[in-house]
């Protein structure tokens, strides 16, 4: 932890040499481009969002005064992905201006553009129909896995280091991991919201017009199909599902989940969406197998900045065939020696931008710049309607 301040100390005092201001700008601009963000902004936002199911696990209100984190007194439950969020918040609060602002570490985005102005709210993740700000989420903190993964043991510090990847390629050699596309997860439905219906999305000529928007079982289909005609391209196991879904699929067979360290057995690793979005894709990036990203609605902060094989290879998101996806596989093996030129390539990039300090600095630029669009003091606030959070 010490090493790991001195870097975090670095990285607030100075992100000269950071590489993503543009990319705050343009993520704040259309919230800045309706004037300054007004206290009755933020309160309008948080009106907005107590208005959804479950709020108080993934919203909260957050002030950063004096270098302090404070919290509204609104009924907010300190969750898991919401405490993670802000020990990586916390570590570069001293450095960063008084600043108000609405956080929201749910997996799905909410501002839809058709429904909402642009208000600032920092969320861990947004697409392209929605206002949502992406901010660094709980990964860099987050102890164990979600319920996909059952509670596995998770050290993303550890992860990041060059001296544990170096450990990991030795008890994993390329030349010895598989060559099926390996996944192991919950059996999640993605949702295919209404953003399936933006006039960039391909026409999936098998899906009828109603159904365009309804969710699908890209893992379950895939697991499936691993028992059967492609047996010889995925190795897909569910590690289990909601009770709902258990009961609809009685005879379904689930196996154990799969630490991400041992997920480097195999040379390609499948990013599927969730019921909503995945965080797993900078983790399964430090893995040093190449990811094969299928596409998705959703965006975390990061996204913009990879580029498909260079960093990753993508596969469709294609509810009518799975041709793409076998093609992929097929020319991966065909072209090992590309293969393992994304891999490493994808495995650099997340160690050099992706792990902590990196993150962290992305929290203090976006706070800053948010600072600087503000129309009113934090420090005003009367705090005795607030509790400042420490652990």
């Amino acid at each position: 932890m010490r090493l790991f301040a001195a870097l975090l100390v670095g990285a607030a005092s100075d992100c000269s040499h950071w590489k993503h201001q543009e990319q705050v700008w343009s993520s704040l601009a259309p919230a800045a481009q309706h004037g300054p963000v007004t206290l009755q902004n933020v309160s309008e936002l948080s009106s907005a969002v107590k208005k959804l199911n479950g709020w108080q696990l993934y919203f909260s209100e957050v002030a950063i005064i004096d270098g302090g984190i404070w919290l509204r007194q609104t009924g907010v439950r300190m969750g898991g992905w919401l405490a993670a969020t802000l020990r990586l918040v916390r570590e570069v609060a001293s450095s960063v201006p008084n600043v108000l602002f609405v956080l929201s570490v749910h997996d799905e985005a909410h501002l839809e553009r058709t429904r909402f102005k642009p208000l600032p709210l920092l969320s861990a993740l947004t697409t392209a129909a929605h206002w949502d700000i992406p901010v660094p989420g709980q990964t860099w903190f987050e102890t164990s896995g979600g319920v996909s993964s059952q509670g596995a043991d998770q050290d993303f510090g550890l992860w990041e280091s060059k001296q544990w990847q170096k450990q990991l390629e030795t008890k994993y050699p390329w030349e010895n991991r598989t060559q099926r596309a390996f996944f192991r997860g919950h059996d999640w439905s993605a949702s295919n919201a209404f953003t399936e219906l933006l006039p960039t999305r391909p026409a999936e000529h098998c899906i009828k017009q109603h159904d365009i928007s309804m969710s699908f079982g890209y893992r379950r289909w895939y697991a499936e199909l691993s028992h059967g005609p492609l047996k010889d391209v995925l190795d897909v196991g569910l590690t289990g599902a909601p009770d709902f879904v258990k009961a609809q699929n009685p005879q379904q067979v689930y196996v154990r989940p799969v630490p991400l360290p041992d997920h480097a057995k195999h040379k390609y690793l499948l990013h599927l969406d969730g019921t909503a979005a995945s965080n797993r894709l900078l983790k399964l990036l430090l893995m040093g197998s190449v990811v094969l990203k299928q596409d998705s609605i959703y965006e975390e902060y990061f996204y913009k900045d990879l580029k498909p094989w260079v960093h990753f290879v993508p596969i469709a998101r294609d509810r009518c065939s799975t041709d793409n996806l076998t093609a992929t596989v097929q020319w991966l093996r065909e072209h090992d020696k590309d293969a393992k030129r994304i891999a490493k390539a994808g495995q650099r990039y997340a160690s050099q931008h992706l792990s902590r300090a990196p993150a962290a600095c992305y929290w203090q630029r976006v706070l800053s710049s948010y600072a600087a669009l503000q129309a009113f003091d934090p420090r005003l606030l009367n705090l005795s309607e607030w509790w400042q959070w420490r652990t």
